[in-house]
């Protein structure tokens, strides 16, 4: 074509005519093909559909065939209906080696028979393989029913939120074989000598727990004095676990900055590591490989004898329960303050919280300022109006609280209320305690306690002394609290007398660092 168009852009005499004539007869030549083509395809098409005819009525009587010649060799039903689907792929896939009429005059080669022999047996495998698993399953459900009813009936209740995983269950010999036993029934677990196996699983898991935590405790304090003799709190006593100062890291979550402490923490926390088989120590039977879970967190100590010299704690014979029982509320020193509402501040924390928080700052880089321990502690009057509007931890409104003399509330906990109602009614005890008669059942997730924001600018922090006992602890900005006194108490701004009406209440006792980050930040 090229040529052509070449001799005509050179008004070579005859070129048009003879391009003409050649585009004449190439689109000839095209429309031969063409049709040649359609036919080719509508011969094809019909090829198919005869083929795909033949098989839609071969396949299913092959295996009509198959299945009654497989019967007669005395294999199962339930395997030659397993093995028609492969049958039919074993069909489509060799029938070019056998022809049909070949196999209804059952003129089958030795090959032919032994692949339907291999097909059935696949298939027979398969099926006790199924069953076997039911049967698995079935003996696992009895295993976890059996296992929740003896923590019912042979353990205290309160050991149930420190119960190891039932994964570790299926570990134990005796749980092992009999979840995996061949026998094509399913018996009832040996109720007496599983209900041994359980307790002292249970109780060495616990036991093997308290002693790790323990060693990794008296190792990291071994060149300070906290042997208490007044609480009779020795190295190696289960008592080291109730201070203050036993705090954990999880190795495995490095990147959720959560210090554990004490027991209360570190004995809900099961992180997904495995356990392997302790065959050097006939007394436990596994080892939990607690080495790859917990650390020591030298950071949380670290901040425990900031926040002890604020408060006059001695470390030493200090327990969580006792700081707990201060409820003291802390400032991080150099966290940037913050905008709520008209005022500028910070969170307030427990100890608890500041011993994460400063792990925060190891962990993630928004936090780096706070990775040396820096802090302040809320002034008297500021943490009782903290107390007042705080809610209760734990919540008693949250449906985790169950009875510790029986486990009626194990697998469905109930509200505190109803808690203490189930012991004075159930158990005739008048008076219920926590941790005596009915306990917070406590989980993995981290603590529900909230931070609380303190405003720390100077138009932060005035109470209103016209209110009652109880209200006057509510801090208000100077604003809002001039309209609440007007509204409220019909007292006019211009008759507002400090001291009288209202007071200013300092967030902490020195405000010197308080006015530099106000300073610092250009909020002044």
């Amino acid at each position: 074509m090229n040529t052509f168009l070449e001799a005509i852009s050179s008004d070579v005499p005859g070129a048009r005519e003879s391009y003409s004539t050649w585009l004449e007869t190439t689109e000839a030549k095209v429309a031969e093909q063409r049709a040649h083509s359609l036919a080719c395809d509508s011969w094809g098409n019909r090829i198919t559909e005869m083929c795909q005819a033949e098989w839609s009525t071969s396949i299913p009587a092959f295996c009509d065939w198959s299945e009654k010649l497989l019967a007669k060799r005395n294999h199962d039903a339930r395997d030659i209906a397993l093995g028609r689907v492969r049958l039919e792929y074993f069909m489509t896939n060799t029938w070019d080696r056998y022809t049909f009429p070949k196999v209804r005059k059952r003129s089958l080669g030795p090959r032919l028979l032994t692949l339907l022999e291999e097909v059935v047996g696949n298939a027979k495998s398969e099926r006790l393989w199924n069953e076997h698993q039911e049967r698995v399953e079935k003996r696992r459900r009895l295993v976890l029913e059996f296992y929740t009813d003896t923590v019912k009936a042979h353990l205290k209740p309160d050991i149930a939120p420190y119960l190891p995983s039932t994964s570790f269950l299926f570990k134990l010999p005796l749980f092992k074989s009999y979840v995996n036993d061949p026998q094509d029934t399913v018996s009832d677990v040996p109720s007496e000598i599983a209900t041994n196996e359980i307790t002292r699983f249970v109780h060495s898991v616990l036991q093997d727990k308290k002693r790790f935590l323990i060693k990794l405790w008296a190792a990291a304090n071994e060149d300070t004095d906290m042997v208490s003799p007044e609480c009779a709190i020795h190295r190696d006593s289960p008592g080291v676990l109730d201070l203050a100062t036993a705090v954990f890291e999880c190795k495995w979550n490095s990147r959720d900055p959560y210090v554990m402490v004490g027991w209360e923490d570190t004995g809900v926390h099961n992180p997904s590591c495995g356990i392997k088989q302790n065959s050097g120590v006939k007394s436990s039977v596994y080892d939990l490989d607690l080495q790859l879970r917990f650390r020591y967190s030298t950071t949380a100590r670290r901040v425990l004898e900031v926040l002890a010299k604020l408060i006059n704690v001695d470390l030493r014979y200090a327990r969580a329960k006792d700081l707990d029982a201060l409820n003291a509320r802390f400032i991080c020193k150099t966290c940037p303050f913050r905008r709520k509402g008209k005022a500028y501040g910070l969170d307030s924390m427990d100890w608890r919280q500041c011993l994460s928080h400063t792990l925060s700052g190891e962990t993630w880089p928004e936090y780096a300022d706070c990775r040396i321990p820096k802090f302040d502690v809320a002034s008297d009057t500021l943490m009782k109006s903290l107390h007042f509007v705080a809610q209760p931890y734990p919540s008693p409104v949250k449906a985790a609280w169950s009875c510790n003399h029986c486990g009626e509330h194990l697998p469905d906990r109930v509200l505190k209320k109803e808690a203490v109602t189930h012991v004075k009614t159930t158990h005739g005890i008048h008076n219920p305690e926590v941790d005596r008669d009915f306990f917070y059942y406590r989980t993995e997730q981290s603590p529900e306690r909230p931070y609380m924001f303190i405003g720390l600018d100077t138009n932060s922090n005035h109470c209103c002394l016209r209110c009652p006992e109880g209200r006057n602890l509510c801090m208000w900005v100077k604003a809002d609290l001039v309209k609440h006194i007007r509204h409220i108490h019909s007292v006019e701004e211009a008759d507002l007398e400090e001291g009288v009406d209202w007071k200013k209440v300092k967030p902490v006792e020195d405000e010197t660092w308080v006015h530099e980050a106000l300073r610092a930040q250009h909020l002044v």
